[in-house]
């Protein structure tokens, strides 16, 4: 079977065509790395020794589609905590992958706010003496705010918030990162 296309509505398809690649104009892609202070909200009730803060990272790539919104695919760690007691030593790390959409809008001349929504693939493993390695993977919602300071067009100085929660048989955690970073635009 053929299709034909009569002249009206191929001229319409084309011109349909040209608007969305001129719009396109001010798609663009980009990376983003930032690293900082991580927080696990872990129960330690008996542990002699608990450290629920460490080193949290992200890295992502977006791709900006016009009007301030984003589609993102990352990857963060929300560090890990430590909690000891005589006879026993465990380590909990939380990490994953997000998918999100993220909207910026300026605040000054170059200065803006980007926030964060999405989903969040987290896979949370402890290390014990006692019991061994065990480890959980949840989908939780994921969800964040940065504020970025344009130093050229193509690279921005960022700091900002993720927040996403952790799991472990059932027990769950809040996870979140402060960092700072930067952004790389193409």
């Amino acid at each position: 079977m053929q299709f034909a296309i009569n002249r009206p509505v191929g001229a319409g398809l084309v011109a349909l065509a040209c608007a969305a690649l001129s719009g396109g104009a001010q798609a663009q892609a980009y990376v983003l790395a930032d690293a900082g202070w991580s927080q696990l909200d872990v129960d330690c009730a008996g542990a002699d020794h608990c450290d629920k803060s460490g080193f949290g990272h992200k890295v992502l790539g977006g791709y900006t589609f016009g009007s301030g919104l984003s589609a993102e695919l990352g990857f963060i760690s929300f560090g890990r905590a430590d909690a000891r007691i005589p006879a026993d030593h465990a380590v909990l790390k939380t990490f994953g992958y997000t998918l999100a959409g993220a909207w910026t809008t300026s605040l000054a001349s170059d200065w803006d706010l980007t926030l964060r929504l999405g989903l969040a693939s987290l896979k949370t493993k402890m290390t014990d003496w006692v019991l061994g390695s065990q480890h959980d993977t949840v989908t939780k919602p994921y969800f964040g705010a940065q504020v970025g300071y344009r130093i050229n067009p193509q690279v921005k100085l960022v700091g900002g918030v993720d927040f996403s929660q952790a799991e472990l048989h059932g027990d769950k955690a809040d996870a979140r990162n402060v960092a700072l970073g930067a952004q790389f635009d193409f």
